[in-house]
C-alpha cells in the first residue's frame, strides 16, 4: 500500500494514538501511459477520442452518485445494509460496463487502475465493491494542481514501525502460528514454532489476522464449517513491487502513472515527498507488476532476472537510457496480496461477520472483513478489539481503542 485517502474515522484515531502524521502527497499525482505516450496534468485525459472521454466523465458522475447514494457507507460503517445493494454485487466490473456501453479504452483504464489497486481485473471484482475506490480513484485533470493522496515522508511503513514500538516487549515475534483451538472451557490455545522449538499458549481469546485461506487452515476447532468454508474460499491475488534505484530521478512530472499497456501496471516517483519537486539527482523509480487476473500465479515464480527484464523493457519506452541509469534493484513478491472482494461477496461477509463461532472466544481481522484497503484493515482491527472486549466484559486493556482500569 503506497498511499491512503485524507485520514479520517478509525485511521485517524489510529495515527493519533501511533503519533505519526500523514502528509498529503505534493501533486500533480496522477498520469496516464499509453502506447508510449505519458498524458499529465491538464492533458491527462488525451488519450482518449472526445466520444470515449464522454463516456469517462459519465462513469465518474454515475460512480460518485452511487458511492455517496449509500455504497461507501454500508460497506465502511453499515455492512448489514449491504443485501440492499445485492443488484450490484451480482455483477462484475466487467459485466457491469460491457452492460452500459462504456468505452472500450475507458474499460481498460478501469482494469489496469484495479489491477493495480487490488492485483485482480475487471472480471474478477464484483461492482460493487469497486465502487468507492474507483470513484475516489479516477483522476480530474482539472483538479491536477490538487492532492487529495496521503501518504508519510518516507512512506507508509512509518505505521509499522510505530506500532512495533508501541507494542515492543508486549508481543512475540519470529513465531510462526500452526495451530488454533478451542477447549472445552472455551479458552484458546495456540500452538506455534519459534526458535525450531514448539511452543503453546493458552488465551482467553484471540484475533486470527493472517489471511483468510491459512486463517482457515490453521484451526483446528471452534469456526463452523459454514465459516471455514467461507474463509477458504476467499481467493487472494499476487503482486510483485521492483524498485529501481537510478543515476538520475527518471519521473517527477507526477506521482503515480497508470500503464495501460506494459508488463508493470504502474509507476510510482518513490522520493517524491523526501525531496523537491526540481530535484533531478539520484532517485528511485517504484514498478508494480499485477498479475493479469486474481487467478495468475505465475509472477511468484518467474526469477528476479525475468521480472527484471521484463519491466526494463517495457521502461524503454519512456526512458531509452534506462538500462545504462539503473544502478540496482530491489524486488518482493507478495503471495497474499490483496483478498478478491468476488461477484456476491456480501454473502460472505454476513456469514463470516453473523455466524454464532465468529463471536468468541475465536475473532477475525483483516482487509477481507471490510474492504481491501489499508482503511479496510485498520476498520476491522478495531471491531475486532472492541468484540474482544464486550466478549470478556470490558476487562481487558486495549491501546488502540481506549485504556480500562
Amino acid at each position: 500500500m503506497e498511499y491512503i485517502g485524507k485520514p479520517e474515522g478509525k485511521t485517524a484515531v489510529l495515527f493519533n494514538r501511533l503519533g505519526v502524521n500523514a502528509v498529503q502527497v505534493p501533486p500533480p499525482t496522477d498520469a496516464i501511459a499509453y502506447q508510449s505516450t505519458i498524458y499529465y496534468g491538464a492533458n491527462l485525459l488525451d488519450f482518449l477520442d472526445a466520444e470515449a472521454e464522454t463516456d469517462y466523465w459519465d462513469l465518474e458522475e454515475t460512480l460518485n452518485a452511487l458511492n455517496d447514494g449509500g455504497i461507501e457507507e454500508a460497506i465502511f460503517y453499515a455492512p448489514e445494509d449491504l443485501a440492499d445493494f445485492a443488484e450490484y454485487d451480482s455483477q462484475s466490473v466487467d459485466e457491469w460496463l460491457k452492460a452500459n456501453e462504456y468505452d472500450a479504452l475507458v474499460q481498460l483504464f478501469v482494469d489496469v487502475e484495479n489491477r493495480g489497486l487490488f492485483g485482480a481485473n475487471n472480471q474478477d471484482l464484483s461492482f460493487l465493491f469497486d465502487i468507492p475506490e474507483m470513484a475516489y480513484n479516477l483522476p480530474d485533470p482539472d483538479e491536477a494542481a490538487l492532492s487529495d493522496v496521503y501518504t508519510f515522508p518516507t512512506g507508509m511503513s512509518e505505521v509499522v514501525d510505530a506500532l512495533v514500538n508501541l507494542l515492543s516487549g508486549r508481543i512475540e515475534v519470529g513465531a510462526e502460528v500452526n495451530q488454533v483451538s478451542v477447549n472445552p472451557d472455551q479458552s484458546v490455545t495456540i500452538a506455534y514454532q519459534q526458535g525450531g522449538e514448539t511452543k503453546t499458549v493458552r488465551a482467553d481469546s484471540a484475533v486470527l489476522t493472517t489471511p483468510a485461506p491459512i486463517t482457515a487452515s490453521m484451526i483446528v476447532n471452534g469456526f463452523s464449517q459454514a465459516v471455514l468454508d467461507r474463509l477458504g474460499d476467499i481467493a487472494y491475488s499476487a503482486y510483485v513491487t521492483l524498485n529501481l534505484f537510478t543515476s538520475e530521478r527518471l519521473w517527477k512530472d507526477a506521482w503515480t502513472m497508470a500503464c495501460l499497456d506494459d508488463f508493470f501496471v504502474t509507476l510510482y516517483d518513490a522520493i517524491r515527498l523526501q525531496v523537491p519537486l526540481n530535484y533531478d539527482e539520484k532517485g528511485i523509480l517504484g514498478v508494480y507488476i499485477a498479475p493479469p487476473n486474481a487467478g495468475d500465479t505465475s509472477l511468484l515464480s518467474m526469477s528476479d532476472a525475468d521480472l527484471l527484464e521484463n519491466a526494463l523493457a517495457g521502461l524503454e519506452k519512456y526512458y531509452p537510457q534506462v538500462r545504462v541509469q539503473t544502478l540496482g534493484h530491489d524486488i518482493h513478491r507478495f503471495r497474499h496480496a490483496f483478498p478478491v472482494f468476488g461477484k456476491n461477496y456480501h454473502q460472505t461477509l454476513q456469514v463470516l461477520r453473523t455466524d454464532p463461532t465468529t463471536q468468541g472466544p475465536l475473532f477475525l481481522a483483516g482487509d477481507y472483513m471490510v474492504y481491501a484497503t489499508f482503511d479496510g484493515a485498520v476498520l476491522s482491527a478495531f471491531r475486532a478489539c472492541e468484540q474482544v472486549n464486550d466478549y470478556l466484559g470490558n476487562a481487558i486493556y486495549l491501546p488502540l481503542v481506549q485504556a480500562r482500569a
